[in-house]
């Protein structure tokens, strides 16, 4: 329930509120409840039937009515304020409605100044005025012209770059010059700029004056707030507890020194940062300002529990496409005291089985600047393919400088395939570099966001490779809202295989598509040039594009209409294959993100295919 903390309305500030609600707009006086017993009394006194009326005043004293408020305003959050606060009164016998009439009236006036409107048109009537039996009070409020804020003087007692982001609240918010005064805003601004303040170090700090001119007649407000600050704290002794044998590495990844000035964001920041190390089942950071010594100094206290040693899933499922399956994921957090870790994944089944393994050699933040060795293997006959490949592969990966994350790579890869007409192997040793960003709101259901990712590598004909092959992948997506609840997502995907010729070229670089994250109403990497038999060749290159437009139609839920175009090709001078899927979906925001459900259609073959396509995830 919002209250107003208006304390003055002329240009003299009144330290009574009462006296700026005794000014509200009255429409009628109120007379005394005493009239109401009278008429019943008079009329017991002089009816033919003294004993049934006195009877019904009797009644009508035993069981009283207690009254209901029927509100309507000119507009919906000052109807559901004005029936907040009268839901606060102490419940009004309906006889005695012209007793309490001004209590309601305050407290419908005290609503509605919480936004801003001190000289509404209210109407407080019962539904049926001789019947007091109906509870019933119609309440009408119309709002009148809103308190406009005049001037906005706030006294913060700091300077540097904390008084900079506390006085950007005041050009950036709804609290500035020419806005409608509001008291939610008023005591959200000063939440806020407490709140910066405490959170970058003034952990005493406390608004010592807090007033509200409010100018009726002018239809202007004046604010002043004074804050007493006290002095700004820094980080004192810094202290590790529980597992020991982390402490090196928690160090390195500690960017907060004694010293520093508090700051409860960067406290935040490492907190999450050891625990998304994977080493640490929980990572609390603390500071006690009931601690601080003389010269404002804060201990810091940093607590790590470790993971357990091993950490195994197990899954088993079926498709259409593989048959049973079966899958383990393995993850050993901590390997020694340098932080190093091992997780891999393995899966199982008639047609795809894989291992692939990472071990993670961290530099001085695990999260973000580490050092990755990726063995792999995977053996697949599925559709027209059948291959043996094994890969080995040592990375650098770093986010430290910009917001690119750059993984420089080598890899050794064999492969032993047949792909259709061709039979053949491959070794091919290939450096290269993907370089990624991602940005995207955080939200289950975010409502923008990006990807990029751009990967190129390439072998040499004779330095351990058979033949020179240049490989390249760039992949393109972006969410936008044109409205609030709608969502725009776009995506778009190139990819290029050059030099050598096709048979020399193993199936895991060569491109398909097909399927729910590419070309829908096709089945998954069913789209690639075919040989004179009509078996998949993958091809040389790759082009997919997509657009999809989702838009809400009940909470939680939206419908989805989409476009999907794509081909891959050995020479797009000689091919023109383009593929076409749309169709519709369902997009149900469940608290584990998105679930998707789409029907798409290949409207450009002559038997037009179709498939359900079921996901989970944004589509980033």
């Amino acid at each position: 329930m919002c209250s107003p903390l208006c304390q003055a309305e002329e240009p003299q500030p009144l330290s009574d509120i009462r006296k700026v609600r005794q000014r509200g707009d009255l429409i009628s006086e109120p007379f005394h409840a005493s009239s109401v017993v009278r008429e019943i009394w008079s009329e017991a006194c002089s009816s033919a039937d003294r004993d049934a009326a006195r009877e019904r005043f009797r009644e009508f004293a035993r069981n009283p009515v207690y009254v209901t408020y029927s509100v309507r305003a000119d507009r919906s959050d000052l109807e559901d304020n004005v029936n907040a606060h009268l839901q606060g009164l102490v419940p009004i016998k309906r006889y005695a409605f012209r007793r309490e009439e001004k209590t309601i009236r305050a407290k419908v006036l005290e609503a509605v100044q919480v936004f801003g409107f001190y000289s509404p048109e209210i109407t407080v009537e019962p539904e049926d005025p001789e019947d007091y039996h109906n509870p019933v009070i119609r309440v009408s409020v119309k709002r009148g012209d809103p308190v406009l804020i005049e001037n906005l003087d706030v006294d913060y007692g700091i300077d540097g770059e904390v008084l900079e982001e506390v006085k950007a609240m005041e050009t950036s918010g709804k609290m500035k010059p020419g806005n409608v005064f509001s008291h939610v805003e008023y005591e959200n601004f000063k939440t806020a700029v407490l709140s910066t303040m405490l959170s970058r170090g003034y952990v005493k700090a406390r608004i010592t004056t807090s007033q509200v001119y409010v100018y009726r007649e002018e239809k202007r407000a004046d604010v002043k707030i004074v804050i007493q600050p006290g002095i700004r704290h820094r980080i004192g002794s810094i202290v590790y507890e529980g597992f020991e044998e982390s402490h090196p590495v928690a160090k390195k990844m500690n960017r907060i020194k004694e010293g520093d000035y508090y700051d409860a964001q960067k406290n935040a920041d490492l907190s999450q940062s050891l625990y998304q190390s994977g080493y640490f089942q929980s990572a609390d950071v603390k500071v006690d300002d009931n601690l601080a010594t003389e010269d404002g100094k804060l201990p810091m206290v940093i607590t790590l529990a470790p993971r357990p040693s091993t950490i195994v899933d197990v899954g088993i499922g079926f498709s259409t496409d593989e048959g049973p399956r079966l899958q383990l994921a393995e993850k050993n957090p901590w390997i020694n005291d340098l932080g190093h870790s091992f997780n891999s994944t393995s899966k199982l089944s008639l047609k795809n089985s894989f291992f692939r393994g990472n071990y993670v050699i961290p530099r001085d933040d695990p999260n973000n600047d580490f050092y990755q060795i990726s063995p792999s293997y995977e053996h697949k006959d599925n559709n027209d393919t059948l291959y043996d490949s094994f890969v080995i592969s040592a990375h650098y990966i770093t986010r430290i400088h910009g917001t690119w994350e750059k993984d420089i790579f080598i890899e050794y890869g064999y492969d032993d395939f047949v792909q259709g007409d061709d039979k053949g192997w491959s070794s091919l040793l290939m450096p290269g570099i993907t370089l990624s960003r991602t940005g995207m709101q955080k939200s289950i259901d975010p409502s923008w966001g990006y990807r990029v990712s751009i990967t190129a590598k390439a072998s040499l004909e004779n330095i351990v490779s058979r033949k020179q092959i240049l490989y390249t992948d760039v992949i393109l997506k972006a969410l936008m809202s044109p409205t609030e609840n709608s969502r725009l997502l776009l995506r778009f995907q190139q990819g290029a295989v050059m030099f050598g010729t096709l048979n020399v070229i193993p199936p895991r670089l060569r491109f398909f598509t097909g399927g729910d994250n590419t070309v829908r109403g096709y089945g998954y990497e069913q789209i690639s040039p075919r040989d004179s038999t009509g078996r998949l060749m993958g091809g040389r290159f790759m082009t997919v594009g997509s657009a999809e437009l989702q838009l809400p139609v009940a909470e939680s839920m939206r419908v989805a209409t989409f476009l999907d175009m794509g081909m891959v090709t050995n020479s797009y001078s000689k091919e023109r294959d383009i593929k076409v899927g749309t169709g519709m979906g369902i997009r149900y925001i469940s608290p584990v993100g998105p679930i998707r459900l789409d029907l798409g259609l290949g409207i450009k073959e002559k038997h037009i295919p179709f498939r359900i396509h079921f996901g989970i995830g944004n589509g980033l």
